[in-house]
């Protein structure tokens, strides 16, 4: 069997949901609160972090405006940095 094009791309939902979840944990925000400001479903923001159910970018920009994070924070698990309003 051939490796993967991408290191640990099957794993990708589990890995951008567990950086999703650290990102807002790290933030003090709560699935409920991330909900109202997304727009998405509490079920559907912890199917995300428990990386039961594929991510959609949209809804990862969605996310990532939500917590004024970048995007790349959820890829690449980097620090998530808040914007000074």
């Amino acid at each position: 069997m051939s490796e993967p094009l991408i290191p640990h791309s099957e794993h990708a939902n589990e890995i951008v949901g567990a950086n999703i979840q650290r990102a807002r944990l790290n933030r003090g925000i709560t699935l409920e609160a991330l909900s109202e400001e997304t727009g998405l479903s509490v079920e559907l923001l912890k199917s995300y972090e428990d990386g039961t159910e594929a991510i959609i970018v949209s809804d990862v920009y969605r996310i990532a405006v939500g917590m004024k994070a970048p995007l790349t924070a959820f890829w690449k698990g980097e620090e998530v940095t808040v914007d000074a309003d």
